[in-house]
């Protein structure tokens, strides 16, 4: 508006100016004011050019970032121009945008993108007509910043049915937007922890681990769980030398007599089988019953003892295999604590050589140079001893901390309200030494009240690296959030 009338007034006294024969001061006058209004013309279009320059390249930069980060998106010129229009609308500043041009390199590195806009001259349109060009560019290389990530996933009971459906496949799609169409992508592996009221760390471990006799797991075998360590070691990544760790066995309470002298087991079920051991003779024998699906009823000296852990892989199948054999297990309530704790290990590098398929030289140093280290944790409830009577002591079912009151987890430690207490205690020291070391900690509560979210929302590296999920309908976004930022870019000019 302003403009506008300075114009017309310019206009209406030149025309005076002109209409005016009263010497040689009026044609003085009229060039000083034609060149007034040039100088003052060409310095605003030159700031406007500069502030227009600047917002190109600002949005040009959001879009160029974007692009990259969102790595399974096949559709890059899709991308690029949705960022870039969010950030640099049609005529905004009264500029139109042309040219929008983009490159990736051959080897997939470097992306470049520039654009042009036109912007109609201020003062000296009047004169000049037409209007001025402004172009801007930008490249960002894509460093191929290593990764190793570790998911520990809750597969306790209460995440049977959708629950543990719906995780399953948002972690599947996370694993989709970090390898898209690839089978391996360099620098990157991971791991999964799969954790209930203990962590199955395999049972070709065995070095591990003191004191298993397969005899008292027979007629099965050692599936792989473990008991917790004392309190001093329980919450750190202290490796396993010198067999740190006790056998995982559930307790022979009169609801869990599994043993048959003599007997070769022929399978399981969750129905109520009288032949599950071949051999028998007689009345009716006990049997192991361990699968998932017997819930609370289960038996056996492997109850409640998940899949095991998955080291670092490359391999997208070994990690999307491990995902679908994840299943929700009964019995000894949720402890994230010992979850956290091994999804540590899987990344330490107190841990080189120690894991079985995993190269000597990993998990890599913490100062490695473009390597980060990611753990996601995720739970559907509270941490906590699950208080399920089915013949042992009352309230009192066994965990990798024995029964609630042995007082394994610690001294006076005997009810639920202090076994929540201390888990979360432990829980939260392990996130603050991983952070210590520069892990980036992303944490999930899905479907979850109370005091967890806190605890799960102090853990996370930052509040924006924690996610909660109320509904099965928003886990498969968070999961896919956590995708997208998971690719480390650096703008170079």
């Amino acid at each position: 508006m302003f403009i506008d009338s300075l114009k017309n007034s310019l206009k209406n006294s030149l025309k005076r100016f002109y209409g005016d024969t009263e010497g040689s001061f009026i044609i003085i006058f009229a060039f000083t004011a034609l060149l007034l209004v040039g100088v003052t013309g060409a310095a605003l279009d030159y700031a406007r050019a500069n502030l227009l320059r600047s917002e190109l390249t600002s949005a040009l930069d959001a879009a160029v970032l974007a692009a990259g980060a969102s790595v399974s998106s096949d559709d890059l010129e899709g991308v690029l121009q949705k960022y870039f229009t969010a950030n640099f609308p049609d005529g905004y500043m009264g500029a139109s945008v042309d040219n929008f041009v983009f490159t990736l390199s051959e080897d997939g590195e470097t992306l470049t993108a520039s654009v042009e806009a036109n912007l109609d001259y201020s003062l000296l349109q009047t004169f000049l007509g037409g209007d001025m060009g402004v172009a801007a560019s930008t490249e960002v290389t894509l460093e191929k910043r290593g990764m190793e990530i570790v998911l520990v996933m809750d597969n306790t009971g209460s995440m049977n049915g959708s629950k543990m459906t719906t995780m399953k496949n948002a972690a599947q799609n996370l694993i989709n937007i970090l390898y898209g169409a690839n089978e391996v992508v360099d620098n990157m592996w991971i791991g999964l922890v799969p954790y209930t009221a203990t962590v199955n760390i395999g049972n070709n471990n065995t070095g591990w681990v003191s004191g298993l006799d397969e005899d008292d797991f027979s007629p099965t075998t050692w599936k792989g769980c473990i008991e917790a360590r004392g309190a001093a070691e329980a919450t750190d990544d202290t490796p396993a030398v010198g067999g740190l760790w006790t056998p995982y066995l559930y307790a022979d309470a009169s609801d869990n007599n599994w043993k048959c002298t003599g007997c070769s087991i022929s399978g399981s079920n969750c129905g109520d089988s009288s032949n599950i051991y071949k051999d028998t003779s007689g009345s009716k024998q006990h049997w192991v019953n361990e699968n998932q699906c017997a819930r609370n009823d289960g038996t056996g000296p492997n109850l409640g003892c998940g899949p095991a852990i998955t080291p670092l892989r490359q391999a997208k199948t070994t990690i999307s295999d491990a995902i679908d054999d994840m299943d929700a297990w009964h019995r000894g309530g949720t402890f994230s604590n010992i979850g956290l704790s091994w999804g540590w290990r899987a990344i330490s590098p107190k841990w080189q050589g120690l894991w079985s398929g995993v190269d000597a030289a990993q998990p890599f140093d913490y100062d490695e140079p473009l390597m980060e280290k990611v753990v996601i944790i995720l739970t559907d409830g509270q941490n906590q001893f699950y208080d399920h009577n089915g013949g042992g002591p009352s309230g009192s079912d066994y965990t990798a901390y024995g029964r609630l009151q042995e007082e394994i987890i610690g001294a006076g430690i005997n009810t639920q309200g202090e076994g929540t207490a201390e888990i979360n205690a432990q829980f939260s020291q392990t996130c603050e030494d991983m952070k210590d070391e520069g892990i980036i900690i992303y944490t999930i509560t899905f479907q979850t009240s109370g005091s967890i979210r806190d605890v799960y929302r102090d853990c996370a590296t930052s509040n924006a690296h924690y996610f909660d999920s109320p509904s099965n309908d928003e886990l498969d976004e968070v999961f896919e959030e956590i995708g997208d930022s998971l690719s480390n870019l650096r703008l170079s000019k």
